[in-house]
């Protein structure tokens, strides 16, 4: 009977080795697997804002523009990227580009009316770009950023839910209309949760 005891308290005793080993071994393998998924997040995003029509109407609205508003998370999440999913670390501006479209205007006589776009903001006011436009439509071109318009952008990067406004202004037509619309290039890095 003894060795009958004995025997079966030497097969528990293995059996609960063999769970503890068992154990030891699942989450070695689990953290093994944890340290091979690649969780960085590194995605180069073009932030195509919405246009924006300027116009002689303009007149009648606050400051004599044509705006939008928007915030960099509103325009992130139109690329599905979403602080739910990720923990971004940072978002770096590549480069900001313009482009306007169906530009007309009287009088005839006048062959280019001078456009600006304006970012504003709780930090104020910034040009991004002034440009003659010719009739017609232009084709993507890079801004060439200042130092001033390249802090207020950085700003709104590192303050994603701050709206800020993007607005157009033209003269030297009595009547005119122009589609604006505006890009920035960003690369967004963080850890996916």
């Amino acid at each position: 009977m003894r060795l009958r005891t004995i025997v079966i308290l030497l097969i528990l005793a293995m059996t609960a080795g063999l769970a503890i080993v068992s154990c030891d071994v699942e989450e070695t393998a689990k953290d093994a697997a944890g340290d091979q998924i690649d969780t960085s997040f590194d995605k180069d995003v073009t932030l195509t804002l919405e246009p924006v029509e300027a116009s002689d109407t303009a007149a009648a609205q606050t400051l004599d523009m044509d705006c939008g508003t928007t915030s960099v998370r509103d325009e992130l999440e139109k690329h599905d990227v979403q602080e739910d999913d990720v923990d971004i670390e940072s978002i770096d501006l590549n480069f900001v580009d313009g482009m306007y479209s169906e530009a007309v205007w009287e009088p005839v006589e006048v062959t280019h009316v001078s456009c600006a776009m304006t970012l504003t903001g709780s930090i104020g006011t910034v040009l991004i770009v002034e440009e003659d436009v010719d009739k017609g439509s232009s084709s993507w071109t890079t801004v060439d950023v200042s130092a001033d318009a390249k802090a207020f952008i950085d700003h709104y990067l590192d303050h994603r839910d701050e709206e800020f406004s993007y607005c157009v202004e033209c003269t030297d037509a009595d009547s005119y209309s122009v589609m604006w619309q505006v890009r920035i290039g960003v690369t967004v890095k963080g850890e996916i949760l």
